[in-house]
């Protein structure tokens, strides 16, 4: 069957999506040299499955609905040549097993589709692609892959002549056995002065210096790689003090914003002697030696901890916010369980800023046990190296110890400028 359509005056937008249903058996359907088809539906095509030839030539079209041929599964021949197309979609020829010509010149394309011709390249004879507006082709379109190509027509077209044409050049020279069309046209319009107005083919492409430009490409490569394999390292070698700083960071925001509720002057809130800051693991130390200790005579001293203390049903850090101020002093209980703790450090912190918003040394550290400096947090590290710490002793020396920790929990808290912390 063949439908001649040509010579009309069809409006795309006046022919149905089911103009050509039931029309199984059509072989040819020409429709060239209608001026207002400008676009190419996809519908107009989906009963044609024995479509062997489509014409739509010189008729003004500027579009083409993707996937419009994918039930074409006969198409052999496809001219679309004389008109305004400016973009190929992307899988307009995909799939099309026997395709063996393909006329798309005189129009407006710029860019060919990466894998143009993917599924449809075993059998295609002619290509011709000529008088467009095609600076370069890339690899990426896989021209390469038409191992059947017998003519091809690229001629009139204004390539950039750049070290991004060369593989084009050599697949024309020596990569494919396809005859060359007017190849005396194949001509550079733009690129160094030595090449523009050249033919493609003859050029010296030393003139390009792609060898220097690639020489550029990788050292700069290179560059970028050592500068971020450096980036990398000092962000390993300084993770624990940047993740400490984000932490601290992100801390302290939290103090600030649970310290802007509202509360009373800083007089009429000391509730305890001390709050203890420890790791959860460290309780039974705290709970059988520290507490009962310190709470029972001679000491009587006032204690804040947490399973006793904190009110159920409040926030965590609603809780240590509203410990640390409402004490006169905060006990850290140091040991390797306490620098691993995310809320020991932030017990730390909320200390570190009472000590600033009330101008008063607040802190007493307790050493329980051996811990490496390199391990602490770098404020427990600074705390550490600018004030005296009590360490937890063997059997004959905890008198002294006790003596010495109730004296610092039961001293008046010094103020920061006399004291000269510098904790920052």
């Amino acid at each position: 069957m063949f439908i001649d359509l040509s010579i009309n005056k069809l409006d795309y937008t006046l022919i149905d999506d089911n103009a050509f249903r039931g029309l199984g058996k059509l072989r040819k359907l020409y429709l060239s040299s209608n001026r207002a088809i400008s676009t190419v539906r996809k519908q107009w095509f989906k009963s044609l499955i024995s479509l062997e030839n489509l014409r739509i030539a010189s008729s003004h079209v500027l579009t083409i609905e993707d996937n419009s041929f994918q039930e074409l599964r006969n198409l052999s021949i496809v001219v679309l040549n004389n008109n305004r197309i400016a973009k190929i979609p992307p899988e307009l020829f995909h799939g099309l097993p026997i395709l063996r010509g393909v006329y798309i010149q005189q129009n407006s394309i710029q860019n060919l589709p990466v894998d143009m011709f993917l599924g449809s390249s075993e059998k295609l004879y002619e290509l011709n692609i000529a008088y467009n507006q095609i600076t370069n082709i890339r690899k990426e379109v896989n021209l390469q892959n038409l191992t059947q190509l017998q003519k091809l027509s690229v001629q009139n077209n204004p390539y950039s002549c750049n070290c991004n044409i060369l593989w084009f050049r050599n697949w024309l020279l020596n990569g494919t056995s396809a005859t060359l069309l007017d190849k005396d046209e194949v001509v550079c319009a733009s690129g160094p002065t030595d090449v523009v107005k050249k033919n493609l083919l003859e050029f010296d492409p030393e003139i390009l210096h792609c060898k220097s430009q690639l020489i550029m490409i990788i050292t700069m490569a290179c560059s970028v790689g050592l500068v971020i394999c450096a980036l990398v390292s000092f962000i390993y070698y300084h993770r624990w003090n940047i993740r400490y700083w984000y932490q601290r960071r992100k801390l302290r925001k939290q103090y600030e914003r649970l310290t802007h509720l509202e509360a009373p002057p800083l007089d009429q809130r000391i509730i305890y002697d001390a709050f203890i800051s420890y790791n959860s693991k460290d309780v039974e130390w705290v709970n059988k030696v520290l507490q009962t200790t310190l709470e029972a005579p001679p000491h009587n001293l006032k204690l804040c901890i947490d399973y006793r203390d904190f009110l159920v049903g409040e926030a965590i850090a609603q809780n240590i916010a509203n410990s640390v101020r409402s004490s006169r002093k905060t006990v850290l209980v140091v040991s390797n369980n306490f620098v691993r703790s995310e809320w020991c450090n932030f017990e730390l912190e909320m200390a570190r800023n009472r000590m600033f918003d009330a101008h008063e040394d607040v802190l007493v550290t307790i050493l329980l046990e051996n811990v490496k400096y390199s391990s602490m947090p770098v404020l427990l590290q600074k705390v550490l190296r600018k004030k005296t710490y009590i360490e937890w002793p063997k059997e004959e020396g905890r008198k002294v110890f006790w003596t010495r920790l109730a004296r610092a929990i039961g001293s008046p808290n010094v103020s920061l400028e006399a004291s000269r912390i510098g904790i920052n």
